[in-house]
């Protein structure tokens, strides 16, 4: 009679799951087990119902006792190793499956196998064991075993070898998009650009892989195509949101488009999912570093050390922040320092270049660059530093022999385009440098740093108008970036339209709030254009970020000085000479205050002439 309604139990059960009823399903199972305990053919159909209920706990529960009264129940074990495979617990899963493949060598358990091999990184046992196999020829040609051996051999390096059986899949299975991805890949890891673009887009033409999108990102990346890089790096994050690595890739994008504001949330956003991921934890400090946000900088860098203190170069954009507080000797002296101890870092010779041309000194840069370049050889961003220090000490046929080099190695690198029109531009060749611009305007329209350099150009020439035109549209390409503010407003500046410079000083400080040369052009703009308020806001405003810079004092008290306040100015010299640490700046500032005090002792009259020549002079100059 037990085995009666165990039978009709099971019929039940059955009815249940083909109506997709799993827990009505799991509730007859239930009455049957209590009948037969131990049926493991009960216990199977549970553990694989409640695998479908995606309850991967209460699967595995049964398995386990399946697995504790048959350790060779084939259906289990494949339970068993999907579960943990889900779970990302793969060194498990792999047990599992090498036991499941050892029990019944099928293809379908060798495949599973080999995947978990995959997942534990162990690629030359999965090149072994497949060399080993004992299947036929046509076996072998199943498509997801040669995908597994494609991608074990990529990983590997053996790129010949991966290139043929990727290739063999594409002409055996025409639709796998994972074999053209991986050959897209090695194509782009082989700087064949168009081969690789060209299988990426047949991939898109087919269905929306994020994976695809951020390669198609870091090529034109590469190529310097910065607005394509961003909208491929945005459309991989639609699809996957939670991915670190796109978020960095589009945060690297923004940083070199300009785009400083969105750079910055993007590292965040890589930040907050890996924190602990100091690649991602720098990028943010670099892009504080660059904003000339040192207080932030510092922080994100205290913090990378604390996860690694040894975070090389993390130390070395420690160094770099010293100099730009004005510590130049130190940062060089420890950056030397570290070359005792650090060998083979490409990035610590370029910073120490970096800071040999802060001096300037063009020649020792030239020599760190040359090391930098002994470890790095086909870098295009220090081969373009290096031309430009020869360009500096106008040795401007090797300039051009390196410009050359680069633009062989990548001709798209619209830098190096724009390194030769200066080339051009610093010999008095307007012409040549007018072309060279004109074509990598042409190569990327959107490239701010293009219409810079033809205003920059036409500036030479004393087209005023026209140049200011260019500047305005590299504002308009980078509306975030405040050095093509600044770039603008010195034009306007030269052109002695001080209210429009003083304006666009005004939106770059805005920018970055820590630049007191935006903040003191800002004031000496206002000062031209006879507007006392801003610029003396303006000339207050920079004083907070350097307290005790001479310029922006004696400026200062210049202003205050020529618009007869004179007791004001006195009190702005006082409050710095009582907190002054520098002896040799107290000297000089008293000084200021003695020859100032001076002229306030004198008698009323003699202030009130020299006030009115000194007006009459602003308004009407000498020749």
């Amino acid at each position: 009679m037990s085995e009666g309604l165990t039978s009709k139990f099971l019929k039940q059960a059955f009815q249940f799951q083909e109506e997709k009823h799993y827990k009505q399903a799991i509730e007859a199972l239930y009455k049957a087990l209590c009948i037969e305990s131990d049926n493991i053919e009960i216990l199977s159909q549970i553990s694989h119902l409640y695998y479908l209920m995606n309850n991967f706990e209460r699967s595995l529960e049964y398995a386990e006792k399946i697995l504790d009264i048959n350790p060779d129940h084939i259906e289990t074990l494949k339970i068993v190793v999907n579960i943990n495979k889900i779970n990302k617990k793969y060194a498990r899963a792999l047990n599992f499956a090498q036991k499941l493949y050892k029990l019944s060598p099928q293809l379908e358990h060798f495949t599973t196998y080999l995947e978990m091999l995959t997942e534990c990184s162990q690629f030359n046992t999965v090149i072994n064991e497949i060399e080993e196999s004992k299947f036929n020829f046509e076996e072998r040609k199943n498509e997801k075993l040669l995908l597994i051996e494609g991608y074990a051999r990529l990983k590997l390096n053996q790129i010949f070898k991966a290139i043929g059986v990727f290739q063999e899949i594409i002409k055996l299975y025409p639709q796998n998009t994972d074999a053209r991805f991986y050959l897209g890949v090695i194509y782009y890891q082989k700087h064949q650009e168009a081969d690789a673009e060209k299988l990426f887009n047949s991939i898109l033409d087919e269905i929306q892989c994020d994976r695809t999108y951020n390669y198609l990102g870091l090529l034109k990346l590469d190529q310097h195509k910065l607005a394509d890089a961003i909208n491929y790096f945005q459309f991989a994050i639609k699809i996957e949101q939670n991915n670190a690595f796109y978020h960095y890739n589009l945060g690297t994008a923004y940083s070199l488009n300009g785009w400083l504001v969105e750079a910055e949330n993007s590292f965040k956003n890589a930040v907050s999912l890996e924190p602990d991921n100091v690649v991602y934890n720098y990028a943010l400090a670099y892009l504080y570093y660059e904003r000339h946000d040192l207080k932030k900088a510092l922080e994100s860098i205290e913090h990378i050390l604390k996860i690694d203190a040894n975070y090389t170069d993390a130390i070395i954009l420690k160094a770099l922040i010293d100099a730009k507080n004005g510590n130049i000797i130190s940062a060089k002296n420890s950056l030397q320092q570290l070359t005792e101890k650090v060998t083979n870092n490409d990035f610590l010779y370029y910073a120490m270049a970096k800071i040999y041309k802060e001096f300037p000194m063009y020649k020792e840069a030239v020599d760190c660059l040359q090391q930098a370049l002994f470890i790095k050889p086909e870098s295009l961003e220090y081969l373009s530093e290096l031309a430009d220090c020869y360009c500096e000490l106008e040795k401007y046929d090797v300039a051009q022999d390196i410009v050359t080099k680069v633009l062989y190695l990548n001709k798209h690198f619209i830098y190096a385009h724009l390194l030769q029109a200066k080339l051009y531009l610093r010999q008095g060749k307007y012409q040549e440098a007018t072309k060279i611009v004109d074509n990598a305007i042409k190569l990327d329209s959107s490239c701010a740093e293009a219409y810079k350099y033809k205003a920059t150009i036409l500036a030479a020439q004393g087209l005023k108008n026209r140049s200011i035109d260019n500047a305005k549209i590299a504002v308009s390409l980078q509306p975030a970036n405040h050095k093509y503010y600044a770039f603008l407003a010195k034009l306007y500046f030269d052109a002695q339209e001080y209210d429009n410079a003083f304006l666009y000083y005004k939106e770059a400080s805005m920018l970055d709030e820590l630049n007191v040369d935006y903040l003191y052009n800002a004031a000496l703009a206002a000062d031209k254009d006879d507007d006392f308020v801003n610029a003396s806001n303006y000339y207050s405003y920079a004083l907070r970020q350097e307290p005790f810079n001479n310029l922006i004092i004696y400026e200062y008290v210049d202003l205050l000085k020529r618009h007869n306040r004179l007791k004001q100015a006195l009190n702005l010299l006082k409050s710095k000479i009582d907190t002054v640490d520098s002896e040799n700046v107290e000297k000089v500032l008293k000084q200021k205050y003695k020859e100032l005090k001076a002229e306030d002792e004198q008698p009323f009259f003699k202030k009130v002439g020299k006030y009115f020549t000194s007006t009459m002079h602003r308004i009407f100059p000498r020749a």
